[in-house]
């Protein structure tokens, strides 16, 4: 139930959804659900609003294992996943807060959503840039930002 109404925010950007786009804090409970093996320590370092302090960030995940290469692509892979989902979830609302207020888009009553969306496009583009060079992926362009 949780997916379908979240789903149906990113289609509408009508005034009349603005009750529900308080619903979308959902995502932090939603995170703090991962099993502690596949969280992204890269992830919650990039997360300010979540983790101010980086030493919390640090203890709420495992350390990154350079042995457990499949680990690490899955911790990874999930984290890039849930930051291009929460991406889409509040496009409606970042361009309602452009739009509200072009030269600061944060203070516009949709200022979370922008936020949000700068802070997903910092998680992407902070996990890419940890991906091993011998991998071949770490210059491939982040496709959510």
């Amino acid at each position: 139930m949780r997916v379908v109404s979240c789903g149906s925010l990113a289609y509408s950007t009508n005034d009349r959804d603005a009750e529900r786009y308080s619903t979308l804090p959902i995502r932090r409970r939603f995170e703090m659900e991962i099993p502690y093996p596949l969280r992204c320590r890269a992830a919650l370092l990039a997360l300010p609003s979540a983790y101010p302090n980086p030493k919390d960030a640090e203890s709420a995940s495992p350390k990154v294992n350079k042995g457990q290469l499949q680990l690490t692509f899955q911790q990874h892979s999930l984290a890039v996943n849930i930051s291009e989902a929460i991406l889409f979830l509040q496009r409606p609302y970042f361009l309602k807060a452009l739009h509200e207020d072009p030269i600061d888009p944060s203070r516009s009553q949709h200022g979370p959503a922008f936020l949000a969306v700068v802070e997903r496009c910092s998680v992407s583009h902070h996990d890419l840039s940890r991906v091993p060079k011998r991998t071949g992926l770490a210059n491939v362009p982040c496709a959510t930002c």
